[in-house]
């Protein structure tokens, strides 16, 4: 079962610079609410999984093991037999994200630049909303994106096509299933290692 640790901290830091939810009240007396998934090999997050091509035919392989601090992620992935991608995904559960306008990934990566997936449907060809998280770097790089910048996409024909529906709280509130997927189908060996993710937002006046 993952460990979620729910902090609240004085925020005294500036603020994402792609956080899209504006306050009125000055950024160094805002409070924060926080989610962390931290990954280690005492953190309760060994069920964390890798979910490759290899279930649709495809050769692509990535393989996880957990350190005293993170969660590595590697492999290869291989455009042969029409694959291409590989992800590491959470367990399905209950991930009710509508308190966060931001997610905060501490990372280094190489080979590949990835996706967040969050999903709020089981099964995998319904829609899904994206964005990129990690670009490669193999110096630890801590990245922040806005949740409401994640764009949905539905499965099609040729491939997956965005919807036009908008993020929203209903949405995040319905999350049951968080992935980091490849952002591109090329053929390339792999390293991902995750020290933890956070998602976080601004504490609510009401």
């Amino acid at each position: 079962m993952m460990y979620l640790q729910f902090l609240l901290l004085t925020f005294t830091a500036c603020t994402t610079e792609n956080n899209e939810v504006e306050s009125e009240i000055p950024q160094e007396e805002q409070d924060i609410i926080s989610m962390r998934i931290d990954f280690g090999s005492e953190d309760g997050t060994e069920d964390w999984f890798a979910l490759n091509d290899d279930v649709m035919g495809g050769v692509s392989v990535g393989e996880t093991y957990l350190t005293d601090d993170t969660i590595v992620f590697d492999g290869f992935v291989s455009t042969r037999n029409n694959g291409g991608f590989v992800s590491l995904r959470s367990p399905i559960g209950q991930y009710d994200l509508s308190a966060y306008t931001d997610v905060v990934i501490s990372y280094r990566a190489e080979g590949h630049d990835f996706n967040m997936v969050l999903a709020d449907e089981v099964m995998w060809y319904l829609p899904t909303f994206e964005a990129k998280v990690i670009s490669q770097s193999s110096d630890w790089t801590t990245s922040t994106v806005s949740l409401y910048d994640f764009t949905q996409y539905a499965m099609t024909g040729s491939g997956t096509s965005e919807t036009g529906e908008e993020m929203s709280e209903d949405h995040l509130s319905e999350v049951i299933r968080i992935d980091l997927m490849n952002s591109t189908f090329a053929d390339s060996d792999f390293v991902l290692e995750i020290d933890y993710i956070e998602f976080q937002g601004v504490v609510s006046e009401d």
